[in-house]
């Protein structure tokens, strides 16, 4: 009897152990899913994603073909941070384990490219669409590198032939377009567009991009505006709606119509930005003390849409207009909003800054603003 009791008793525990086993491997594959998760993203916040695929490079249980990948990860992870040093020297350790890793050459070919090493960067792309039997993908990656170290002409062939391999891919036609304006080659890539929207007539990119070629590169307002309605009318988007057709009227001098429209954009997505905004905020303005903040604001997304139509005065005009109602505050505050915006040019939010130079930093700001807005 007491050898059964024993018997039993060890086959409890062992049970016991056995449960216990299997719920840490299954706490810790649960952990393992949630970090590749993080890991296996090309989405912000990239030091999170760093941290995650470094605790997965970590563990001891992941085989080493699959650390490959978390390590190919965390060096896009790192490339977008700005750390190009760490970012390399993940790609080539990837690439010492396994030389025949073709998108571990294609990021190490855009990481050339980020440190000026044309022929490299062309040298490793080509190398991935060779072990990538042609895929078309690669072509485009390879397409786009030809682009980014000025070699427009290759990259235009490149895209095209991406594109009769593919010819339903929309990103590749919209790429073939931009080179052709690159390329200063305007009939052509209207005369593109145009079969693009045949091929694709309910896609609004391509009218849109008709309208903006339209817009930017010829003097044909009352096609832009088609362009943009068409766009509009599969969606309707603010800067189809309002933005852009406000440009078009403002270069063809109808400026009643084209600050009209630039007005009630600027309304319109300001409400937009206010509905999510903190509650400080919320209370400040139930207060009346948010005016500065609200027409730095507008005056902005104003200022935006001058830049693209080239009326430097308005927009200068407009600054001086608003600084004379709410003084330095609304300058210090045009600044600080400048300087976090993702075209920040104007680095210094001091109240103490110089008038005069304020308005020439502007000015280079609103030149950026105005290059960006190309085609």
């Amino acid at each position: 009897m007491t050898v059964l009791i024993r018997a039993i008793a060890i086959a409890f525990i062992a049970v016991a152990v056995f449960l216990v086993f299997m719920r840490d491997m299954a706490d810790h594959e649960k952990d393992s899913l949630a970090l590749r998760d993080k890991c296996e993203t090309f989405s912000p916040p990239y030091d999170q994603v760093v941290g995650a695929c470094s605790r997965l490079l970590s563990d001891d249980t992941i085989d080493g073909d699959k650390k490959l990948d978390f390590r190919l990860w965390r060096a896009h992870a790192y490339r977008n941070l700005g750390n190009t040093d760490l970012s390399l020297f993940d790609v080539n350790s990837v690439l010492e384990a396994d030389p025949g890793y073709s998108q571990a050459l294609i990021l190490r070919g855009y990481l050339n490219v980020d440190a000026g090493q044309d022929d490299a960067a062309i040298s490793d792309l080509s190398k991935a669409l060779e072990l990538d039997n042609g895929k078309t993908q690669t072509m485009r990656h390879r397409a786009e590198v030809y682009f980014l170290v000025g070699e427009k002409e290759l990259s235009l062939k490149e895209y095209q032939r991406a594109l009769e391999r593919d010819p339903f891919n929309e990103k590749t036609a919209s790429n073939v377009a931009s080179v052709l304006i690159e390329l200063g080659r305007v009939d052509e890539a209207i005369k593109f567009l145009k079969g693009l929207n045949e091929k694709w007539p309910s896609n609004p990119v391509f009218y849109y991009a008709l309208g903006r070629i339209y817009s930017d590169h010829t003097n044909s307002a009352e096609e832009a505006l088609f362009a943009f309605s068409k766009s509009a009318s599969l969606d309707p988007k603010l800067s189809v709606t309002h933005f852009y057709p406000a440009v078009v009227y403002l270069r063809a001098g109808n400026i009643e119509e084209g600050q009209r429209l630039v007005e009630e954009y600027a309304d319109k997505v300001y409400s937009r930005e206010i509905q999510s905004e903190p509650f400080q905020y919320k209370l400040l303005r139930y207060l009346g003390m948010t005016k500065v903040r609200d027409n730095s604001a507008k005056f902005l997304y104003r200022v935006k849409a001058y830049a693209h139509s080239g009326n430097l005065d308005m927009a200068v005009s407009e600054l001086y207009s608003l600084e004379s109602q709410f003084g330095d505050p609304f300058r210090v505050e045009v600044i600080s909003r400048i300087s976090s915006g993702d075209d920040a040019v104007i680095e210094s939010a001091e109240t103490e800054i110089d008038k005069k130079n304020f308005i020439n930093q502007f000015k280079t700001h609103f030149e950026y603003v105005k290059n960006m807005s190309q085609f």
